[in-house]
């Protein structure tokens, strides 16, 4: 749903063209969502209230329970837009070692999982 229109393939596009004339809700929520993900990655911090505002009159539930979480934790929101430092990297790092651990619980001590991580860096 979220792919540009030149990188669907034919099927793909009929299918979304279906969906969209099927559910004229889901084409509202899909161009919200497609706002906010271009707000984000051009980190538009102008467009970020008016779009606030905009979410929160739609008619879907999700998505007035979406931005209720953004507004709970606008502030961060707000830094992602405005700052080009992101904790991505150490977020993706810190998750694969909690895999790791999760998957080795109760076989061993602290040295196997500090080996591990380090073999597979």
């Amino acid at each position: 749903m979220l792919r540009p229109d030149a990188d669907l393939t034919p099927e793909q596009h009929t299918m979304r063209s279906r969906l969209l004339t099927a559910a004229p809700e889901v084409e509202a929520v899909l161009a919200l969502v497609q706002q906010f993900r271009t707000m984000v990655r051009r980190q538009d911090r102008e467009r970020f209230l008016p779009w606030l505002e905009e979410a929160e009159a739609s008619a879907t539930r999700e998505v007035r329970a979406f931005v209720a979480s953004v507004r709970r934790d606008q502030s961060a929101v707000e830094a992602a837009l405005t700052d080009a430092w992101s904790s991505g990297p150490v977020e993706g790092i810190v998750t694969k070692v909690k895999a790791i651990k999760c998957q080795m619980y109760g076989r061993t001590q602290f040295d196997l999982l500090r080996k591990r991580v380090l073999l597979v860096s």
